[in-house]
C-alpha cells in the first residue's frame, strides 16, 4: 500500500513538473524528484575536463553517515531517485555500501557514477548485492592513447578488466541490476575512433556480458565552472 501511494505521489509530481516546464514557470511548486548527493569530492584521477583537476584550492572531505541518513530520511518523503556521486569518486567513501543499503531501505531508486578504477572484485560483489539500481562507468575513449590522455592517472587495460570482471560477477550472480551503462564523452578523438572502427573493436570485449547500454555524450562545461579545455590537451 505504501509503495502504491509513493508511486502515485511520484506520478503527480511528474505531471506538475511537466506542466511547469510547458508553462515556463520560473518558480517550481513541487519538491525535487531527483537528488544528487556528493558523498565525497575526493577523486583519484585528474581528468582533463573535470573541475576537480583545476588549480583552485578546494576543501576536500567525506560526508558523515549521520548527515547522509538525515538527508535520506527527509528526501525519501518526496524524491524518487538519488545519484550518489557528483565530482568526486564515490568508491573512495569507506561507508558507500552501508549508505546504499540505508537509502534502499527507504524505497529510493539509487544511481551511481564511477570511473571504475577502484572497482575491485570485493567491491563489485558488494555493489551488485547492495541493491544499487543503476551504475554508469565513465570511460572516455575506445583505445589506450585516447583514454589515458583524458583520464589522467588511469590505466586503460586495468580499468577495462575491472569493468568486464564486474559484468562477469553480475552475470554469475544472475542479477539484472544494477542496470549498467558505459558512458563516453564525445571528445574529437573519441568521435574519430568511432568512425574508423575502433569502437566496434572495443565493444567486442563486452560480448556475452550484461552491459545494458553504451552512450556517447556531448561535452559540457560544468555550468561555466570549466570555461574551456586547452586545445593541446584535447585528444584528436
Amino acid at each position: 500500500m505504501i509503495a502504491v501511494i509513493k508511486k502515485t505521489k511520484h506520478l503527480t509530481s511528474l505531471i506538475r513538473a511537466f506542466l511547469s516546464y510547458k508553462r515556463r514557470k520560473p518558480i517550481c511548486s513541487y519538491l525535487p524528484l531527483r537528488l544528487w548527493i556528493e558523498l565525497t569530492n575526493v577523486c583519484n584521477l585528474r581528468c582533463i575536463m573535470c573541475p576537480n583537476s583545476s588549480a583552485r584550492d578546494i576543501e576536500k572531505g567525506y560526508m558523515d553517515m549521520k548527515l547522509f541518513r538525515k538527508i535520506i530520511d527527509e528526501a525519501s518523503l518526496f524524491t524518487y531517485d538519488v545519484n550518489l556521486s557528483h565530482r568526486g569518486e564515490s568508491l573512495l567513501h569507506p561507508e558507500l555500501i552501508e549508505m546504499i543499503k540505508y537509502a534502499k531501505s527507504k524505497g529510493l531508486y539509487l544511481r551511481l557514477n564511477t570511473n571504475a578504477t577502484l572497482l575491485t572484485e570485493e567491491k563489485s560483489y558488494q555493489l551488485i548485492k547492495s541493491g544499487l539500481d543503476f551504475v554508469s562507468f565513465s570511460f572516455d575513449g575506445f583505445d589506450k592513447e585516447t583514454y589515458e590522455t583524458i583520464r589522467r592517472g588511469a590505466k586503460f587495460e586495468i580499468t577495462v578488466s575491472r569493468i568486464t570482471n564486474f559484468l562477469k560477477i553480475k552475470k554469475d550472480l544472475k542479477k539484472s541490476t544494477p542496470y549498467t551503462l558505459l558512458e563516453i564523452l564525445a571528445f574529437p578523438g573519441v568521435l574519430k575512433e568511432r568512425e574508423n572502427g575502433k569502437k566496434e573493436d572495443f565493444l567486442k570485449r563486452f560480448q556475452s556480458l550484461p552491459l545494458d547500454e553504451v552512450k556517447v555524450k556531448p561535452l559540457h562545461n560544468w555550468a561555466g565552472n570549466l570555461p574551456s579545455l586547452k586545445e593541446e590537451l584535447i585528444p584528436r
